[in-house]
């Protein structure tokens, strides 16, 4: 009901103004790449080719001496404020990258902590 309102509006400036405009829609894309180097910066992961998306998770040694709960709840408010910060985006789809990469960055962090290869 809105939509057909504003669509309306607009076609009555388009007429008035004798302007013509196609129905044109504003893409927002999740900066993938960014939040990637972004993991990178804070030494969950290291990038080989970001473009192929050839990055390895690795663990953050500066959480070691936490508990483990202490490691997953920071790891989980890191991918909540991730997702929910860009949930907006139109390829958001592809923020399933990131969850592998924190989520294999947990695993990695939790190994090194109890001494598994």
């Amino acid at each position: 009901m809105i939509k057909a309102c504003i669509n309306n509006q607009k076609r009555i400036l388009n007429l008035r103004n004798k302007k013509v405009f196609s129905n044109r829609i504003a893409i927002l894309l999740v900066p993938i790449e960014k939040i990637v180097r972004s993991l990178e910066n804070q030494g969950m992961c290291k990038i080989r080719n970001l473009k192929k998306r050839d990055v390895i998770p690795t663990g953050k040694a500066a959480w070691l001496n936490l508990s483990l709960q202490e490691i997953a709840r920071r790891y989980n408010y890191i991918l909540s404020n991730i997702l929910n910060g860009n949930d907006f985006g139109y390829n958001r789809l592809q923020l399933h990258f990131i969850c592998y990469l924190l989520q294999h960055s947990l695993v990695c962090t939790f190994m090194n902590k109890l001494k598994l290869n």
